[in-house]
């Protein structure tokens, strides 16, 4: 074990920042959240050459940016409380579906939190209810909610100019205009149904053990489908199953069980390969076209 703290430069309401901080619970492992916003000019940002977010700081005073390596950091410094496996299908499936949840999935983190006020206000929101009232804003009453109005108007009003760019140039980035998006529900459901139906044979995405692509999903949902109000409420309406699976994976711990024996993959994970194929390969390969061309 490495003596000290690790320094987690985010906050608890970004889905990357939480991936890694349900990496550091589920290891076990001493940590700081240190509130920071993208593109702040925080001196972490000088350090790590990345404005983004998360950011971590090692107990040996170590920078890094981009949750995928860090992810990679740790996985490999405690190998005891891994987080990849180590046979070879196994890991390249893994790794497979934490590149589409972190890059696809990220689309239906920006549509439903920034097209949908009632999520905005929940973004907004849960600070204060944390602070004032102990519980998420999803958790408040609505008697509890008006009488925290004047604070969460003051916020909104900060955050306004911000808030304008992840509804415009940033949402054309991400495809997550309302135009753009009008697909993401659709498939975002279908996977949905899809997990729900892996969660009724494993407790996880590859068995007794949860893997870096669970923690994939159970931060997008700590900081974005379990808690902004438009997402929550869809999900609770089509697969409330996968709430009860992202707490779990939040609040697990490193053991001695493992994944799947022989390096083997759930059959139940074909849906996921396939709509892969349909939708994300495609914006792969776009996007290396693009690069070639220097878009």
């Amino acid at each position: 074990m490495f003596p000290g703290k690790y320094k987690l430069y985010g906050t608890a309401r970004s889905y990357f920042t939480s991936k890694i901080e349900n990496i550091l619970r589920f290891q076990e492992l001493p940590y700081e959240l240190i509130e920071k916003m993208i593109h702040d000019g925080s001196a972490i940002e000088k350090r790590t050459g990345s404005g983004a977010i998360p950011a971590l700081v090692t107990p040996e005073d170590w920078p890094l940016s981009d949750s995928s390596p860090i992810a990679r950091l740790l996985n490999d410094r405690y190998p005891e409380r891994a987080i990849l496996p180590a046979s070879p299908v196994q890991r390249i499936g893994v790794l497979i579906l934490e590149d589409w949840l972190d890059e696809w999935f990220m689309r239906v983190a920006m549509f439903t939190r920034w097209n949908y006020p009632e999520s905005v206000d929940a973004l907004v929101g849960s600070a204060i209810s944390m602070r004032e009232l102990g519980k998420p804003w999803h958790a408040t009453s609505a008697d509890e909610r008006l009488a925290l109005d004047e604070q969460l108007q003051l916020s909104l009003s900060r955050i306004a100019t911000f808030r304008r760019r992840m509804t415009t140039e940033v949402a054309e980035v991400y495809g997550t205009t309302p135009d753009q998006g009008q697909d993401i529900m659709g498939w975002w459901g279908e996977f949905l149904d899809d997990l729900a139906r892996h969660l009724e044979q494993y407790p996880f995405l590859l068995g007794e053990r949860p893997c870096v692509a669970d923690f994939v999903i159970s931060g997008g949902f700590a900081a974005h489908f379990g808690n902004d109000l438009f997402p929550r409420a869809f999900v609770e309406q089509r697969q409330p199953v996968v709430l009860s699976y992202a707490e779990r994976c939040w609040h697990t711990v490193c053991s001695d069980v493992g994944w799947l024996a022989d390096d083997m993959l759930p059959e139940t994970w074909s849906p996921f390969f396939a709509a892969m194929e349909q939708d994300y390969l495609r914006y792969l390969v776009a996007n290396r076209t693009a690069l070639d061309q220097g878009q």
